[in-house]
């Protein structure tokens, strides 16, 4: 089960992926919010949606998703 003890931590290109366990719904399920920070302006984060909310993302999941990011954002 995820939980604020065993979140990963990855950074890659300026980004940093930082998810928080939100809260534990009725059932006793924990689901996380995906959000990015810039290390460059801390106030500037991404919210990922398009990853499910009951685990993290892996490494490979974050290189791809900066990758279409940014190729949206250019």
């Amino acid at each position: 089960m995820i939980s604020h003890y065993n979140a990963p931590s990855f950074s890659y290109r300026g980004w940093v992926y930082k998810p928080e366990v939100e809260h534990e719904d009725d059932d006793g399920i924990r689901k996380a919010t995906h959000r990015f920070v810039n290390r460059a302006d801390p106030s500037d984060i991404m919210i990922c949606a398009d990853h499910l909310p009951y685990d993290w993302m892996t490494f490979q999941q974050v290189v791809e998703f900066i990758n279409k990011m940014e190729r949206v954002r250019s």
